[in-house]
């Protein structure tokens, strides 16, 4: 009988153990609610313990257990949603990559104005760090001399003068100036 007893507080125990791993591993993002009910599952294995105290206690797990995995379920779904809706890592790539190009303009662009006194012009643009337009105190080229290349997204990057700033901007994955995938400076 002391056996059978053992055996049983053992197997509600390891229940509750199991039952609060499952919890902890369902928070995690992705997680699936699956892990509940194989702990929730164990958890009921101290409802064999014949002590009351014991029983409400797997009661009370099995209830929160519950509560905390439609939640986690819940947050879940939040999880996938949101990562739909961030670019790939392939996107990201090439974003980390437009701006590493429009940081090399960025310091072009400042040596320009170091060896000339002034940036480019709008009209000028980004040609006048490659090739001399007539511009007095030109030390170039400041880039690669072969051309300047578009952005990883095959749209050429756009450069202005506003205000006495320059300003470089990737159109983006959409390729269309003015949205919100934008990259500048």
């Amino acid at each position: 009988m002391k056996t059978a007893r053992a055996i049983q507080i053992v197997a509600f125990w390891m229940g509750v153990t199991l039952f609060i791993l499952g919890q902890v591993i369902s928070f995690y993002p992705g997680a699936e609610t699956g892990w509940f009910a194989v702990s929730a599952g164990l958890c009921l294995c101290g409802f064999l313990v014949p002590n009351r105290s014991y029983r409400i206690a797997a009661l009370f797990l099995v209830i929160f257990g519950i509560a905390i995995s439609i939640s986690g379920y819940r947050r879940g779904e939040q999880y996938r949603v949101a990562q739909s809706k961030r670019p790939s890592t392939a996107g990201r790539m090439k974003e980390n990559a437009a701006r590493a190009e429009i940081k090399s303009f960025d310091q072009a662009l400042t040596i320009f104005h170091n060896d000339t006194g002034r940036y480019p012009t709008t009209e000028e643009g980004l040609s006048a760090l490659v090739t001399n337009l007539g511009i007095s105190g030109w030390k170039g080229p400041y880039l690669n001399p072969e051309s300047i290349p578009p952005d990883p997204w095959g749209t050429p990057y756009r450069y202005s003068l506003v205000d006495g700033s320059p300003r470089i901007v990737s159109a983006g994955r959409d390729k269309q100036f003015g949205t919100s995938d934008d990259l500048s400076n």
